[in-house]
């Protein structure tokens, strides 16, 4: 089945007598926080409408403004997702009591296609030139990921704003979805609960050097100011998206703890029987070259569909 996030009726239609719903939201798509937050609301409306419902996953993050204490308030990914936490607590009071919100880390594969500082001189020309094409084009295949890239005299590098030394909340994709099972497996345990999904807080460091062990190829890491990082964002994303993807990696930068707290669950210690993969396991079963050869990626590709 398939419903359209800007169509109430046909979310409504896909959840009837649903058992559980798992809800995700992606801002990347369409880079609009209005638009999320919309989908969103749409989302919790028709869930909390389901007499039949028991649980209700909504994969969210924790509020940059208040992680930060208001120092950063342009995550706008980070707090939208939040904001719609917030409208089912305030709106959809039967939902709450079926919710349980994950808070999910960084996912491993983002590493391949998240922007990078490092645009090639001919995405720099067809930028300038006013390339209609340039936005599905290039991006992730010539724009920094934080993934190794291979610069002209054949060494590869991992640039950032961050120190080399930050800790990274990550996890794979594969394992939220083991996450959402042993929820629904624990029965009412988890519900009005918060849960932290990441399997490693490695340090981009730490990752690289298991990247060069695993591929045999030499990366250095270079952190880069992080105004220089967002102004050649701008040069391929809005200015807001720019901002945000820079305010992430501060956030958790100057703000270690945003993915923990006392009364926040962490999905590790909660579930010792679900096998995690290891940042190793997941550098080791990427085809690097074949990733390197690909057609690039384009957030404009996916449509706002959900499915069950």
């Amino acid at each position: 089945m398939i419903a359209d996030y800007t169509s109430p009726t046909s979310l409504s239609y896909v959840f009837r007598d649903a058992y559980a719903i798992f809800a995700i939201t992606d801002f990347w798509c369409l880079h609009s926080p209005i638009s999320v937050s919309l989908h969103g609301q749409n989302i919790a409306d028709a869930a909390a409408k389901v007499a039949t419902l028991k649980h209700f996953i909504w994969s969210s993050l924790p509020s940059a403004k208040a992680a930060s204490n208001g120092h950063y308030r342009n995550a706008v990914h980070f707090d939208t997702k939040a904001d719609i936490e917030r409208y089912v607590r305030e709106r959809c009071g039967r939902l709450v009591k079926v919710m349980t919100v994950l808070w999910v880390g960084a996912y491993f594969q983002s590493w391949k296609i998240l922007p990078e500082i490092c645009i090639s001189e001919k995405v720099r020309a067809d930028l300038s030139s006013g390339s209609s094409e340039h936005m599905c084009q290039y991006i992730g295949r010539t724009t920094e990921s934080g993934s190794p890239k291979q610069l002209p005299d054949g060494a590869f590098e991992v640039a950032s704003p961050i120190r080399g030394s930050t800790g990274m909340p990550s996890v794979s994709v594969s394992d939220v979805g083991k996450v959402v099972c042993a929820i629904l497996g624990a029965g009412d345990l988890y519900k009005n609960k918060t849960i932290s999904v990441f399997s490693t807080t490695q340090t981009p460091l730490e990752k690289l050097r298991i990247w060069s062990k695993v591929t045999g190829r030499q990366a250095n890491f270079r952190q880069v100011d992080p105004a220089k990082y967002e102004e050649t964002l701008m040069t391929v994303f809005p200015r807001y998206v720019a901002v945000a993807c820079t305010e992430q990696w501060l956030l958790l930068r100057d703000f270690p703890n945003t993915f923990l707290g006392r009364e926040i669950i962490s999905a590790t210690k909660a579930f010792p029987q679900i096998q995690f993969t290891s940042w190793e396991e997941y550098v080791s079963e990427t085809d690097w070259l074949a990733e390197a050869e690909a057609e690039s990626w384009s957030y404009r590709s996916s449509p706002p569909y959900s499915r069950q």
